[in-house]
């Protein structure tokens, strides 16, 4: 009965180990790609032991490359970009001085983000945030 029962984990844990095709998983998203998928929003120090998010590490990443204006415009206007990574983008154009369209936004005005906040994890509109944003921390020349 042990050995079935053996067997039984083991293939079930190759099976979700391991992609339809027998091969490990192994694909690498690119730091827009992972921010993209982002599904909290926080600035500064956060959380319990105080760190800086993922996201916010990505936004940093991505705004140090070259063409970082045209990879925050891509987030800003996929569909298929959370609206936390929309935030995220937003804020690192601000930060460099670009403007930015509201109307680039107007689809997620009625949407709620996750946002953290010293260690508080809350849901705020996304309007409200885009605006505080822009009116205060992630304006252009603002001090990191």
């Amino acid at each position: 009965m042990k050995g079935i029962l053996r067997g039984l984990a083991a293939s079930l844990f190759s099976a979700v180990a391991f992609s339809s095709s027998g091969v490990a998983d192994t694909t690498v998203l690119s730091p827009a790609e992972q921010l993209a998928k982002v599904q909290v929003f926080s600035l500064g120090f956060n959380g319990f032991v105080g760190h800086i998010s993922e996201g916010e590490r990505l936004m940093k990443t991505i705004a140090a490359q070259g063409n970082a204006r045209e990879i925050f415009m891509n987030i800003a206007s996929s569909p298929a970009s959370s609206p936390e990574a929309k935030l995220y983008a937003a804020c690192a154009l601000e930060k460099a001085g670009y403007s930015v369209p509201d109307a680039l936004f107007a689809t997620q005005y009625a949407t709620d983000v996750s946002m953290l906040r010293a260690d508080i994890l809350s849901k705020q509109n996304f309007k409200a945030t885009l605006l505080a944003l822009k009116n205060s921390v992630c304006r252009s020349g603002h001090a990191d």
